[in-house]
């Protein structure tokens, strides 16, 4: 039970959200802060800052995956040497 507890804080605060958590707060407590109007611009804007925080880093994480350079996705044993 605390073991599915720990995974899912785990997950819902890993520091690839915290980034779509903040931008979503700070377009939440002053929607003119980034200088859009309008839904369809908002969007857009979460679109890209969600690609750009939390899919290109997982897209190389799972690069590593599949060149065998991580074991497994929580990279629990780090490689000193990658190149020699």
């Amino acid at each position: 039970m605390f073991r599915i507890l720990a995974n899912l804080i785990s997950v819902l605060f890993h520091p690839l959200f915290i980034i779509g958590y903040v931008m979503l707060y700070l377009m939440w407590a002053n929607p003119y802060l980034f200088g859009f109007s309008g839904d369809k611009a908002e969007g857009l804007v979460v679109i890209s800052i969600v690609s750009i925080s939390v899919v290109f880093p997982m897209i190389s994480i799972l690069m590593m995956k599949a060149l065998g350079l991580i074991s497994s996705m929580e990279m629990r044993i780090k490689m000193k040497e990658l190149v020699r």
